[in-house]
């Protein structure tokens, strides 16, 4: 029997804010132990939390990019549970009346265009860091005890592994672009648990679910969810029953472990948080936040392709890099959306930008597009465009001068050629003797050799129509 994946996903995002979200002390994380906190982050009886409101912006701007319903009305709720690192005893988050309602993230995977659906996304608080020394004590710190979290819940998908991980990438890259957070997973600013489970039909949502923790990237939730598929997948066929349960990627034993059984799981027992009024969101606040919202990756990655022409694995890293995007549609704009301007610009901006993009402090664009032009009449070759843009990111020189000092324009002069070759020829009488043999090897070695001379800088076609003529004379 076939079976298809049914995934779920709980992302939790730390956004990018300098205060906590329920009280004035500082979000750090690297500072020295217990430093950054204050009565209410440590559940002291009688502290009174209230809402930052850089953490409420950050948690609509992340709704809106996700194409969310921002609910103008929403409650706090308090979940309880027991942990050593949870000093109140109880988390404060959002229940039944999250911020923002249902979403849609739309993503690329392997050249189709797909989307998962958003359930909820709602703002909570963070628990603290235990650590365990080597003489077995527990130790806490507090640092990051009330610090601000988005917690974005999706629908169940089916969807494979590799889509997956492509779909969490997209969601990676627009909660970067749209500065929510810098999710950093080895920081701990981006943290995924799977739900899994396997049906007969990608319609049919089963009576249980397979919950997988302990994933500290995207590479390990790729790798859980294959071996889990695998392990329901021969259970089912065996025709056992397979119960809800958490479970917990081993990456030394590259398997999921059993934690507990859903069964074994806490009652939160959920009410209103008491301490807080309603949070409202009126149109006015939410419209001024779109105003400065990036869509996600695919709209652009779409509009590159489909529109401009660009080549697929062109658009996609360009699409993916808010640095890069942004240069390039103004290079566009400037070369009248030609697609074999376009494509020769892309090339530039990937091959020879990205890692000096921040030594220019304007005029980037039309250099760009200056070079692209003289690449495309021919003045000048491809890989002259890193000698003139190292040279432009240190002086303020024309583009023109630069081409003239470094020789860089592409010799189409019958008489340099041939002197060149004549030149050539003196010196290496063995290697030409062995071209008028026939010997391919070496015609290709003298003519790189001549090349070489100009320093690439010549008309190649020239050069072989000229060069194959002496041969044959």
């Amino acid at each position: 029997m076939k079976f298809v994946p049914i995934v779920g996903l709980e992302i939790h995002v730390q956004p990018k804010t300098s205060g906590k979200v329920f009280c004035n002390c500082r979000n750090v994380r690297d500072a020295e132990q217990n430093n950054h906190v204050c009565p209410v982050c440590l559940g002291y009886p009688g502290a009174m939390p209230s809402l930052n409101n850089e953490v409420k912006d950050k948690a609509i701007m992340a709704g809106l990019a996700l194409g969310c319903h921002i609910d103008r009305i929403s409650e706090f709720t308090r979940k309880h549970y027991f942990y050593p690192d949870m000093p109140k005893g109880y988390q404060i988050t959002q229940g039944d009346s999250p911020v923002c309602g249902s979403g849609e993230l739309e993503f690329e995977s392997g050249g189709k265009f797909l989307s998962i659906e958003i359930e909820r996304l709602h703002i909570e608080e963070d628990s603290g860091k235990s650590y365990h020394d080597d003489s077995g004590n527990v130790l806490i710190d507090f640092n990051r005890s009330g610090s601000p979290l988005l917690e974005i819940v999706t629908l169940p998908s089916s969807k494979s592994p590799d889509e997956i991980y492509d779909f969490l990438k997209a969601f990676q890259n627009l909660m970067v672009n749209n500065e929510i957070s810098k999710c950093r997973m080895e920081k701990g600013e981006l943290r995924c648990d799977v739900n899994i489970s396997l049906s007969c039909n990608s319609d049919v949502i089963p009576g249980y679910k397979v919950e997988i923790k302990n994933l500290n990237s995207f590479a390990n939730v790729k790798k859980a969810l294959k071996f889990e598929i695998e392990r329901q997948r021969n259970i089912l066929s065996c025709r056992e029953i397979l119960k809800s349960e958490t479970r917990r990627w081993d990456e030394r034993k590259k398997e999921t472990i059993l934690m507990r059984t859903k069964e074994d799981e806490n009652d939160y027992r959920f009410f209103n948080e008491p301490d807080f009024l309603p949070l409202i969101c009126d149109e006015d606040y939410i419209e001024k936040l779109k105003e400065g919202v990036i869509p996600p990756s695919s709209i652009r990655l779409k509009k590159y392709i489909f529109d401009f022409g660009l080549k697929y694995q062109y658009a996609k890293v360009i699409a993916d890099d808010k640095s890069l995007y942004s240069l390039f549609e103004k290079i566009a704009v400037i070369i009248d959306y030609n697609a074999d301007n376009i494509n020769t610009a892309a090339s530039i901006i990937i091959n020879e930008v990205r890692d000096i993009a921040d030594k220019y402090s304007e005029g980037l664009a039309e250099a760009i597009s200056k070079i692209v032009t003289y690449i495309r009449q021919g003045i000048i070759s491809s890989k002259s465009a890193n000698i003139i843009l190292n040279e432009l990111s240190k002086n303020n020189k024309d583009i023109e001068e630069i081409i003239e000092q470094r020789k860089l324009k592409i010799i189409r002069d019958p008489n340099i050629i041939n002197n060149t070759i004549e030149t050539l020829i003196d010196s290496e009488s063995g290697l030409f003797k062995r071209l008028s043999d026939g010997d391919r090897k070496a015609f290709t070695y003298f003519k790189g050799l001549i090349i070489q001379s100009f320093n690439g800088n010549v008309d190649t076609e020239l050069l072989e129509e000229i060069l194959k003529k002496k041969l044959l004379k």
